[in-house]
């Protein structure tokens, strides 16, 4: 989901459950002093640190809705700031 302001967790907790999916994430704004978003990830049971594939899918989608083959951001996850970019997304 990429504008997941305004969210509280039980609701991201709600749509990860209704999506069914292994792993769903969540993008919200937070810019802060070493990061530009955050990603929360939930299963359908539980909120966990990270997941890959959601990492990928979501920031592959992000680059392509915002028109930028040069994406490149610092993420704040429950593992870390971790970067994340076009030598992520891989779209061009």
């Amino acid at each position: 989901m990429l504008e997941a302001a305004g969210l509280s967790s039980s609701e991201m907790q709600a749509i990860a459950g209704f999506a069914g999916l292994s792993e769903t994430a969540f993008v919200l704004p937070a810019p802060g002093q070493d990061h530009d978003l955050q990603v929360r990830y939930f299963t359908p049971s539980a909120e966990v640190p990270i997941c890959g594939h959601a990492t990928v899918a979501a920031h592959f989608l992000r680059a392509r809705m915002l028109g930028q083959p040069d994406y490149r951001v610092r993420v704040l996850t429950g593992a870390g700031v971790l970067p994340a970019g076009a030598q992520t997304c891989r779209w061009r």
